[in-house]
């Protein structure tokens, strides 16, 4: 996908309106929560670390499939056919967009950085840990141990993508949700030896232990799949 070049100008903010059933709930694509400035614990409780990360804001769902579309139809770009069949899918608005790559995700921050006028950009693999965590530092968004009710794991038999916000209860004190399961996140932190950069969170085909926010994966940031989305941060000075 190329350099968003067009349309930005022309598009006001405003919420992104997806259908969940016979309702249509309305999202905004910017709807940050507040994480502080400081050293937050990351890592497994068998091997913890300290990192100081700058305050962020993080927004509270990832990216979902009608927001995209927006971004779609805003600057014309060109899309995969898996992309397209998700963007034409009506029932699909209020899930996460997947089949992307990172140059997708950055393509769609760089267009909503400037219908914000913000600094829109991906959380560095810390950033998203510290956010995911903030304020209590807990294995998962809801406390220690998993919970197939709280999220979209494979225990939970949806065999794919969900709604956005199908599991209110489980977001973080903050607010943030869909942090364990439903789709993978990208995220800017590179391996300078592979060129792979981590991604977060757990999938639909993640299963208890492995939906803890301290895991992290190595991806291929060219390759796209039905497993990986992505959802923006930035830096509050």
């Amino acid at each position: 996908m190329s350099t968003v070049t067009k349309g930005v100008s022309q598009l006001e903010r405003s919420n992104t309106s997806v259908p969940q059933g016979d309702s249509p709930i309305s999202l905004e694509i910017w709807d940050p929560a507040r994480v502080p400035g400081g050293w937050h614990t990351l890592g497994d409780a068998d091997s913890p670390r300290r990192v100081s990360v700058q305050a962020l804001e993080f927004n509270r769902h990832p990216v979902t499939v009608g927001q995209f579309a927006q971004f779609v139809d805003s600057t014309g770009i060109t899309l995969s056919d898996l992309q397209r069949r998700w963007v034409d899918s009506p029932h699909l608005h209020d899930h996460p967009m997947v089949h992307v790559t990172l140059s997708d995700a950055e393509c769609f921050a760089q267009w909503a950085s400037a219908v914000y006028g913000l600094s829109l950009r991906l959380p560095s693999s810390d950033e998203w840990e510290a956010a995911a965590r903030y304020p209590y530092g807990t294995a998962f968004p809801w406390g220690e141990h998993p919970d197939h009710e709280l999220c979209n794991g494979s225990d939970a038999g949806w065999g794919g993508t969900c709604s956005v916000v199908q599991y209110p209860e489980g977001a973080n004190p903050s607010g943030i949700a869909d942090l364990s399961g439903n789709v993978w996140e990208w995220t800017s932190t590179i391996d300078p030896e592979t060129g792979w950069h981590d991604v977060r969170g757990g999938s639909f085909m993640d299963i208890g232990w492995g939906l803890r926010l301290a895991r992290a994966l190595q991806t291929d940031p060219q390759r796209a799949t039905a497993t990986t989305g992505f959802r923006l941060c930035r830096t509050v000075t």
